[in-house]
């Protein structure tokens, strides 16, 4: 048994944005098994009092992509897709270079914090590896459209890739395969409604992007006399177990849809904003009911993977939208990074500090000067916290990084970086 106590803990609770001071934290076999318990353990780490709060989820991004940052900024969303991204990837992207992009996606976002995320793209057994490696949680999905991809030829081959991933990682501990169509725009009927079909039979959640640009909400109304959230109801790819991405274009009507399938959606506010690409109704979706977490997108879109960055722009984007400061509180944009990320992704074992839940949590310094003087430690992680305020990331009850000192081969990675950049950037 793997038993670990956590002593002088002030655990954040994301439900209330309370602290309970001066507590421990039981941890069995990458468990939270108790709180302010009484356990004689073999592993005791004293805290002194330092903040813990839960993993932060990144409920959208494309891990590899980090092969692709600051290649090409500054451009419209369908342009720098059409003419800049999507032809690189057709020369550079393979089983070599998605691992090492993944790999430095993985070590970014440990240490950012992020101990959960959701990946889309080309060769995801690969993004597998380097989130095994690290010890990242990670939902992924092959990245499936009608046309031709770095990794099939066409949706008969995304379908099959699709399949094998599920085979592979479906008793996985820390990795868990979903299913990700890339877009309505992309991908046609029946390869929508084959994908939704795999979805429900294998019992796993269904991630695409919807709404993203007004261009796909315009075309898809003048082509189909449908909007794009309408248009996946009448496929009935609802059925499934549904999280989208971005979300940025909705009418009314669309949220009630959203609400109705209990569908969830990943803001990605920053890569939103430099794509100019739209702001998602966050304020609406919340009060209808929608579940909103939050995404980062990938590196080549944003250009970090920083869930701190985007809990804070997150509600400033909101507030200038709205000429309202009272729009949204910092209390929603840390719960849409935790708890409200975990429903969104159908994880309720992770998400917040509480038996039973899995061992995933940050410990943050509260005498960095971001948290200090401390009056309300929700405002300060949300609205100054950096990840340099990081001492620690846990991960299903093992240290990832401790005390700011990474338990994995980071030199490693930085001697692949140099090597590939020559290889196929050079």
């Amino acid at each position: 048994m793997n038993d670990l106590l956590i002593e002088n803990a002030s655990i954040l609770d994301v439900k209330s944005g309370k602290v309970l001071e001066g507590s421990n934290i039981y941890i069995s076999n990458g468990t939270i098994a108790g709180i302010n318990v009484n356990k004689d353990c073999l592993q005791k780490v004293n805290l002194n009092d330092n903040l813990v709060i839960p993993g932060l989820i990144n409920a959208h991004t494309h891990a590899a992509m980090t092969l692709l940052r600051s290649y090409a900024d500054d451009l419209t969303l369908i342009d720098w897709l059409t003419n800049y991204i999507w032809p690189k990837e057709a020369q550079i992207i393979n089983p070599e270079t998605v691992y090492l992009g993944a790999l430095i996606a993985c070590y970014e976002m440990a240490k950012n914090g992020i101990t959960t995320f959701v990946d889309m793209y080309f060769y995801e057994d690969m993004v597998a590896s380097a989130a095994e490696e690290i010890g990242l949680r990670a939902l992924i999905g092959e990245g499936v459209l009608s046309v031709p991809t770095p990794h099939a030829k066409g949706q008969k081959q995304g379908i099959e890739n699709t399949k094998k991933l599920i085979e592979k990682y479906k008793d996985s501990d820390l990795i868990s395969p979903i299913v990700t169509p890339h877009a309505p725009y992309t991908c046609s009927d029946e390869l929508l409604r084959e994908l939704t079909q795999i979805a429900l039979e294998e019992n796993i959640p269904l991630h695409i992007h919807l709404s993203e640009s007004e261009k796909e909400f315009l075309d898809m109304q003048r082509e189909k006399n449908l909007t794009p959230t309408k248009y996946l109801e009448k496929l009935e790819v609802f059925r499934a177990k549904t999280f989208v991405a971005h979300a940025n274009y909705l009418t009314d009507m669309d949220i009630s849809i959203l609400k109705n399938h209990n569908v969830s959606v990943a803001h990605c506010p920053e890569s939103n904003a430099k794509l100019a690409s739209g702001i998602c109704p966050v304020p609406k979706l919340l009060e209808s009911g929608v579940n909103v977490a939050l995404g980062t997108d990938g590196a080549a879109s944003n250009n970090n993977l920083n869930i701190f960055g985007e809990m804070d722009f997150a509600l400033k984007l909101q507030k200038i939208f709205s000429k309202n400061p009272q729009t949204l509180k910092a209390l929603d944009a840390l719960q849409m990074a935790t708890s409200m990320g975990a429903r969104a992704i159908f994880k309720d074992d992770i998400g917040s500090i509480e038996v039973g839940k899995k061992a995933d949590f940050l410990v943050i310094d509260r005498e960095n000067p971001s948290m200090i003087p401390g009056h309300n430690p929700v405002s300060d992680l949300v609205y100054s916290a950096t990840p340099d305020c990081i001492l620690s990331v846990c991960v299903n009850g093992r240290w990832i990084i401790k005390n700011k000192i990474e338990q994995f081969d980071k030199e490693k990675i930085i001697k692949l970086t140099k090597k590939l950049l020559k290889k196929y950037f050079s």
